[in-house]
């Protein structure tokens, strides 16, 4: 019945299950999760359209943020850093 909301719970489990390990430091967890966020914030609540003269689509951020933060996600990382299921 809440197709929306559990959706956007999936995307927050399938990141923390992409973390190395269970017993990852705090900061990992801190980072995943913050990350996560701005990605659950920047998803648009409005329409999104093709018209770059258009406004821009309104985001959860807009409200948060008082920005649509047009910034990449937290942290950067190298090629390294990136976590694989197969570790």
């Amino acid at each position: 019945m809440g197709r929306a909301w559990e959706r956007l719970v999936r995307s927050i489990k399938t990141t923390l299950k992409a973390t190395p390990n269970a017993r990852a430091p705090i900061e990992v967890l801190y980072m995943v999760l913050l990350e996560a966020e701005n990605i659950v914030n920047s998803r648009p609540l409005t329409h999104v359209s093709v018209d770059t003269n258009d406004p821009v689509a309104l985001t959860p951020n807009h409200f948060l943020l008082e920005s649509a933060s047009e910034q990449p996600p937290p942290g950067r990382f190298d090629h390294a850093d990136f976590c694989t299921r197969k570790q």
